[in-house]
C-alpha cells in the first residue's frame, strides 16, 4: 500500500470521449434555477425528435417495442432502468453552475459531454441530433443553436470536428505519477453533489463526508460504469476485492482537516419528484493520499453521487505537496 499508483483493474477498462459544445443564444432571457436538468431535458427532446418520435409524454418510451428501443439513440442514453449506470456525463462551464443564469442573444454557452464506454460509437448520431434541433432552456423556451462542436483530446486540447472522420476515445490518466507522503488534497465539489450515507439517506452535514465514505462512493461508481458500459468482467476484483478493501481500510487514516462547504438545495421548473441538492464547496484532506489519485481522477471524469447526467457532482482536486 506504499505504492504511489495502485492499479484498480476496472479503471483500466473505462473508456470515454469528451465532447465540447459551443451554443449561441438565439434569444435573450433568464433561467431561474440550476441549468443542468434543463440541458439534460432538452437534449432528451432533441434525441427523440432526431429519432422521429411522435409520442413524447415523458413516458420514457413506454409505448415503443423493445426491438425499436435497441436502435434508438434516446433510449441508449435515457432509458436504462433501475440503478443502471447512464452513458452520459454533463459538465457545465463555471459561468453556468449557479442557481440562476442570464442569457443575451448571441452569447456563448459552453458544455462538455462525456460519452462512456459502449456509447462512444453513438457520438456522431448524438452530435447530429444536437446540430439539427435547437437547445431550449427555461419556461419561456430560450433557444440556442450549436455554433461549434469538437472533442477534447488526452492533452486537454480542443479539437474542432471539421475534417475529422472519427471521434477518439481515451482512458483515465492520473494527473500525478509520483506523490510524496503525507500530503494534502483540496477537493472541490463544483456543483451540488448528493452522496449516499446509507440506503436512502444522504449527507447534509459536510463534517460527515469522511475520506473513507468518499472512497466507497468513488469505488462504487467507477466499478458500476466499468461493468455496465465498458464490458469489464467482474472476477471478484471489484470494490469488494482485496485491493479495494485495502484502500478502504487505509482511508480511515486520512483526516478531514477543514472544509468550506454547505448543502445547496436545487429548485426545478416543474417541481416534480423529490427535492434534490447536494454538498458544494471545498474539503481539505491530509494523509497518505498517493494511492487514491486514480480514484480521484476517475471522479473528475465520471462525476460523483447522483445526477451526473444532469450536471450534478462535478469534481476537481488540487494537491499541496
Amino acid at each position: 500500500m506504499k505504492r504511489n499508483n495502485l492499479q484498480l483493474p476496472w479503471l483500466n477498462a473505462i473508456r470515454f470521449c469528451r465532447l465540447r459544445l459551443f451554443y449561441r443564444g438565439i434569444t435573450s432571457g433568464q433561467v431561474a434555477w440550476f441549468l443542468g436538468p434543463e440541458v439534460r431535458g432538452s437534449i432528451g427532446h432533441q434525441l427523440k425528435s432526431y429519432m422521429g418520435c411522435s409520442i413524447d409524454l415523458n413516458e420514457d418510451c413506454a409505448e415503443c417495442p423493445q426491438e425499436r428501443k435497441r436502435d434508438c439513440i434516446y433510449a441508449q442514453f435515457f432509458v436504462n432502468g433501475g440503478n443502471s449506470s447512464k452513458g452520459i456525463v454533463l459538465k457545465l462551464d463555471p459561468a453556468f453552475r449557479g442557481m440562476k443564469s442570464d442569457f443575451v442573444k448571441g452569447e456563448t454557452l459552453q458544455l462538455d459531454v462525456n460519452l462512456l464506454g459502449i456509447h462512444i460509437q453513438s457520438a456522431w448520431h448524438f452530435l447530429s441530433a444536437l446540430r439539427q434541433y435547437p437547445l431550449r432552456l427555461g419556461s419561456h423556451g430560450l433557444s440556442f443553436e450549436l455554433a461549434e462542436s469538437g472533442f477534447v483530446n488526452e492533452k486537454g486540447e480542443f479539437m474542432p470536428l471539421q475534417g475529422v472522420d472519427t471521434i477518439p476515445s481515451m482512458g483515465l490518466f492520473p494527473s500525478v505519477n509520483s506523490l510524496a507522503n503525507p500530503c494534502r488534497i483540496e477537493l472541490t465539489l463544483q456543483t451540488p453533489t448528493e452522496i449516499t450515507l446509507s440506503h436512502r439517506k444522504y449527507i447534509y452535514d459536510p463534517e460527515k463526508l469522511t475520506f473513507k465514505l468518499l472512497v466507497l462512493r468513488m469505488l462504487e461508481r467507477s466499478e458500476n460504469i466499468a461493468r455496465d458500459l465498458c464490458n469489464w468482467p467482474d472476477k471478484g476484483e471489484g470494490r469488494k476485492g482485496p485491493l479495494a478493501q485495502a484502500l478502504i481500510d487505509q482511508a480511515q487514516e486520512i483526516t478531514l482537516v477543514d472544509h468550506h462547504a454547505h448543502w445547496r438545495g436545487v429548485k426545478f421548473r416543474n417541481n416534480q419528484g423529490r427535492g434534490m441538492g447536494g454538498l458544494v464547496g471545498t474539503f481539505i484532506y491530509d494523509g497518505n493520499l498517493a494511492p487514491y489519485i486514480e480514484l480521484l481522477e476517475s471522479a473528475v471524469y465520471l462525476g460523483l453521487g447522483k445526477g451526473a447526467t444532469a450536471g450534478f457532482g462535478q469534481v476537481s482536486f488540487h494537491i499541496n505537496h
